[in-house]
């Protein structure tokens, strides 16, 4: 019997569609922030990156365009922002960047035109 695939679209596959999009933008350059810390093989567990140059609650994927700095907190459609998320996004709009939440596709070109990026 084949299992059945789920309709529901998780938050790997929202950021894969925002990264292709962004890889044809021109005068920009985008990536994927790795969020998740490394794996431990000795240990058998994942290690935070937590040192005193890691940034808590660095967005997903980071950014500039034309000139500005981009930071694209990407979540499913119900998934919720965690506070050092809010906070990170926060510091870069207070330091002159771009930053805000993604649940799709169209939030990043609803945004970028908030924004006036695009």
């Amino acid at each position: 019997m084949k299992k059945q695939q789920s309709s529901v679209i998780n938050e790997k596959q929202i950021e894969t569609m925002i990264l292709d999009y962004l890889a044809y933008m021109p005068n920009a350059r985008f990536w994927k922030n790795n969020t998740m810390g490394i794996f431990d093989p000795t240990r058998g567990i994942m290690r935070t990156l937590n040192g005193r140059h890691h940034a808590k609650g660095a967005a997903d994927i980071l950014g500039v365009i034309n000139g500005r700095f981009i930071a694209i907190e990407v979540k499913k459609p119900k998934g919720k922002i965690s506070d050092s998320q809010e906070a990170f996004l926060q510091s870069i709009v207070d330091a002159g960047g771009v930053a805000f939440i993604a649940r799709s596709l169209d939030d990043v070109l609803i945004n970028f035109q908030k924004f006036g990026v695009v």
